[in-house]
Order: C-alpha cells, then sequence, then structure tokens
C-alpha cells in the first residue's frame, strides 16, 4: 500500500500539469471537500504541518505549485493515520475518473478492508488464540482482494502517463517454473486417478464375469444330475456283455445294502409291536439307534448307485447314448466355467494388488503438491 501511494502522489505533479483548466480545479475543489468534511482537531494538526492558516482551494492550489502534490497529500495520510485509507481510496477514484476508467467497489474497499481485518479485533484474537480456520478465512478473503489491488498496480504504468512501461516477463518466467511443475504434479495425479478408475472398472467387470460364472456352473450342475436320474431308470436296458466289471461290481454290492436296511427296518415294526410303559422308553431308544443306521444305508446306496452311472457314462452302452453324450457337454461347460471363475479370481486379485498402489501413490503425489503449493503460496489458487 506504501508503494502504491507513493507511485500515486508521485504521479500527482506530473499528471496535474497536464490537465486543463476546468480538470485541475475539480481536483481541488475534491481536496478541499475533503479537507473540510475532517474533524476540527485534525484540521489544525494538517495546518500547522502544512504551514498555512486555512484549508481553501486557494491555499491548496498554492501549496500544489510551491510544494508539490505528492508532499501535500503525504501530510495529509501521515495526519489521518487511519482516515487516511478514505483518503487513498478517493485519489484512485479521482486519476482513474480522469482517465475515463471505473474501478469495481472491490477495489476501493481493499485497503480498509485488510487492514480492518489483521489490525482490528478478529485479526488481533485470531493471532493470539491461534485461530487456524479463522486465519484461514480471512486469508482467504484477503487473497481475494489482493486481485484487484494487483490491476491496479499493473495499469499504474499507463494510467500515470510514464515513459516507460514495467516489465513483468522475468517474474513471469521465474513463476513459471514453479507452476509448470505444479502442472506436471497435477497431469501425473489426473492421469494416475484415469488409471485407478479403469482398474476400478475392470474389477467390476471381473467380479461380474465371476458371479455369472457361478451361476451358470450351478445351473449345469443341476442339469446334469436330471441327465444321471433319467439314466439311472435305464440301466437294466444294458445288455450284460456291455456291462463293466466294475458296474458288476457296483450292482452286486448294493443288493447287501439294500437287505441290511431291510432287516433295520423289520426290527423297527417289532419293536413298535411291543406295549407296555417299558418297552416304550426301551424301544424309543433302539429306534432311534436303528433310524440313524437306516440314514446311513440310504447315504450308502445313494453313492454306490452314482458311482455305478459315473460307471454307465464311462461304458458309454449305444442303448443311452443320448443321455451320456448329453451328460458330457454339460460336463464340459461345468469345466469351462470353472476355468473362467478361476480366471476371474487371478484377474481380480491382480487388479486388487494394482489399485492398492495406485492409491498410495496418489496419496503420496497429492502430499507432494500440497507441499508444493504451500512452498510457493498462491499456486493453489492457480486454475
Amino acid at each position: 500500500m506504501t508503494f502504491q501511494m507513493q507511485k500515486i502522489f508521485e504521479s500527482f505533479d506530473a499528471t496535474i500539469q497536464d490537465l486543463d483548466d476546468g480538470e485541475n480545479e475539480q481536483f481541488i475543489d475534491q481536496v478541499e471537500h475533503y479537507l473540510q468534511s475532517l474533524p476540527l482537531d485534525k484540521q489544525k494538526e494538517i495546518k500547522e504541518k502544512l504551514n498555512i492558516n486555512d484549508l481553501t482551494s486557494r491555499t491548496i492550489r498554492n501549496l500544489m505549485l510551491t510544494q508539490g502534490s505528492a508532499a501535500m497529500l503525504a501530510i495529509i495520510v501521515e495526519v489521518m493515520g487511519f482516515a487516511a485509507f478514505t483518503t487513498l481510496t478517493s485519489t484512485i477514484a479521482a486519476i482513474t475518473g480522469f482517465f475515463g476508467i471505473t474501478l469495481s467497489f472491490s477495489s476501493y474497499i481493499f485497503l480498509t478492508s485488510a487492514f480492518s481485518i489483521l489490525t482490528g479485533p478478529i485479526g488481533l484474537i485470531a493471532i493470539a488464540a491461534g485461530g487456524g480456520v479463522m486465519l484461514k478465512k480471512q486469508n482467504d478473503k484477503v487473497s481475494k482482494m489482493f486481485v484487484p489491488i494487483g490491476v491496479v498496480q499493473l495499469l499504474l504504468p499507463i494510467m500515470m502517463g510514464e515513459p516507460e512501461g514495467r516489465h513483468y516477463e522475468a517474474f513471469i518466467e521465474a513463476w513459471m517454473v514453479p507452476y509448470e511443475k505444479q502442472k506436471a504434479i497435477q497431469r501425473e495425479i489426473h492421469k494416475l486417478k484415469d488409471t485407478y478408475k479403469e482398474y476400478e472398472h475392470q474389477l467390476s467387470t471381473y467380479r461380474e464375469l465371476k458371479y455369472k460364472a457361478f451361476l451358470e456352473e450351478n445351473k449345469e450342475e443341476q442339469n446334469i444330475e436330471q441327465q444321471m436320474a433319467q439314466m439311472a431308470r435305464f440301466l437294466e436296458d444294458i445288455p450284460e456283455n456291455e456291462k463293466s466289471a466294475r458296474y458288476l461290481e457296483l450292482s452286486s454290492g448294493m443288493k447287501p445294502i439294500l437287505l441290511y436296511k431291510a432287516k433295520l427296518e423289520k426290527k423297527i415294526t417289532l419293536n413298535d409291536a411291543n406295549k407296555g410303559m417299558f418297552n416304550a422308553v426301551k424301544n424309543l431308544v433302539a429306534n432311534t439307534s436303528l433310524k440313524s443306521k437306516i440314514s446311513d444305508c440310504d447315504k450308502l446306496y445313494e453313492r454306490v448307485a452314482k458311482q455305478r452311472v459315473d460307471e454307465t457314462i464311462e461304458m458309454k452302452p449305444p442303448c443311452l447314448k443320448k443321455y451320456w453324450e448329453a451328460i458330457a457337454v454339460i460336463n464340459a461347460q461345468i469345466k469351462s466355467c470353472k476355468q473362467q471363475q478361476q480366471e476371474c479370481s487371478k484377474k481380480i486379485s491382480e487388479a486388487e494388488k494394482t489399485m492398492v498402489t495406485l492409491k498410495e501413490t496418489i496419496s503420496t503425489k497429492e502430499n507432494d503438491l500440497k507441499r508444493h503449493q504451500k512452498r510457493w503460496y498462491g499456486l493453489k489458487d492457480v486454475k
């Protein structure tokens, strides 16, 4: 702000010389009006500093001719202190008005807003209490307000009519180094996140394929059970000369199981025939054991019967060709489903491992970006 005032005040002497009589009078009237609006004690102090008896347009004109406008305005700012902010904003308005430029309201309120925050109760309390959140909020507000005043600074050479413009190439060139590094890190993070999303999509696809293969496998297993059940109904149609030794062995092993089961069922019937309270308790215990054995017989019989059907499929009897051929096709489909599930499981595992690595890398790069932006304050706000 000191620099802004210096640039503005120093420009007055040269600028006023280029003004016509009407514009010159208008500017002097503005200064007089402002001085007349000040408290009497401030007017008295300004008079003492300027060594004049009154604050009229005539004395102001004489001061500008003898001491220069910059000296006069500097004394006004020195005397007014906090109220000098009003002086400065009025001055900016006056200068820009000569050139037909109208600044935004934020340009005028910047000085008072920034300093009222930093030197006022909010700023002091935040600093004393270490209120990080409050400071950040106020800092963001002030940062945004710096934009208009920065624009004013960039426009000063043109507004003041300086013979030589200011060159910012060196600043821009130096600033572009950290800026390009920021962009490079951001591009890398963006690329990593895109890759992560691709793996997320792949993971979802593999899981869906695995589930579909699982459902297909269950469906085919039900189909094969139905084909084997139908095939078992026609095993007696197989000619004796086409039956293998294993088939005959299994068939002969099934008969004793049925006989033993029938014997157990007969015992249960006899036990139920015995009446009396003592026999009822005794028969309940005995029948429970017999029923458990019958259940074991059923399971054994089913297992042997299935083995006999499996052996029939291996025998491939011509009379049951349509069954064992259909079963062979279903078995091939079940095998394919199992292989697909294994492949999907492998792909899922690989994708999950890669995604963990990518997530760690993204986190590291984001931390690098934050440190870089913190070091070069303001980069995070550059889009």
